[in-house]
């Protein structure tokens, strides 16, 4: 189940004060409205979320995990889907150069530079395999 982010929180409790306030004034058609984007909005990270959980299940994922923890020493309990490379793990640019190396090796695939660049989660490494073709059981 998506776990709301404490920005989302934030988001939604101000969204309520409000909704609060137009409810006891003419613009009670506002507030629905706002009720309606909240919970749209609710449902796409709901998606979002489910997504990101077949990610994490699949043998891609375990193998950028392994392949990240054991050659560059991360801490395997700080290691998620949505880790960033450079401020949750610690990589600094030669590391996520030694990642892309190692990745290059493991699925046969050449990353351009280009692309390393746009590169800055565990989910960016995930989404970027998935859409080679990689696959791993």
């Amino acid at each position: 189940m998506y776990q709301k982010t404490p920005k989302h929180l934030e988001m939604e409790n101000k969204l309520k004060s409000l909704s609060e306030i137009l409810n006891s004034s003419f613009l009670f058609n506002l507030t629905e409205e706002i009720n309606a984007i909240c919970n749209m909005a609710y449902d796409q990270a709901q998606q979002i979320y489910d997504k990101d959980m077949v990610n994490i299940n699949t043998g891609l994922f375990r193998k950028v995990k392994e392949i990240i923890i054991e050659n560059i020493g991360v801490n395997n309990e700080n290691f998620t889907l949505d880790s960033h490379l450079f401020e949750d793990l610690g990589c600094d640019s030669l590391d996520c150069v030694e990642i892309c190396m190692m990745l290059e090796e493991e699925f046969n695939i050449e990353i351009p530079d280009e692309d390393t660049e746009k590169i800055f989660t565990v989910k960016d490494i995930i989404n970027y395999l998935q859409n080679k073709g990689i696959k791993v059981q």
